[in-house]
């Protein structure tokens, strides 16, 4: 199933996927509901921050809108 929504949903252009924790899920949904648009990865920490034994380090909103950095990790 993995391999099939890749596939098929991962071209790049009409779909992205995007691989979240559920922590960066429910962010992206609360940030969502404020009505917040753009690319998701600008809210993986909007409500509730990084976990502090985390090993990945907050980046800047404008680093987060580079392309590619729907893998990275973005701050508010």
């Amino acid at each position: 199933m993995f391999s099939y929504l890749e596939s098929r949903y991962n071209d790049g252009h009409k779909y992205v996927l995007h691989y979240v924790t559920a922590r960066e899920a429910y962010n992206i949904a609360k940030a969502a509901e404020a009505g917040k648009s753009g690319n998701p990865a600008r809210y993986r920490d909007y409500a509730v921050r990084p976990y502090r034994n985390s090993r990945r380090r907050p980046q800047t909103a404008a680093a987060a809108s580079k392309p590619g950095a729907e893998h990275n990790v973005a701050g508010r």
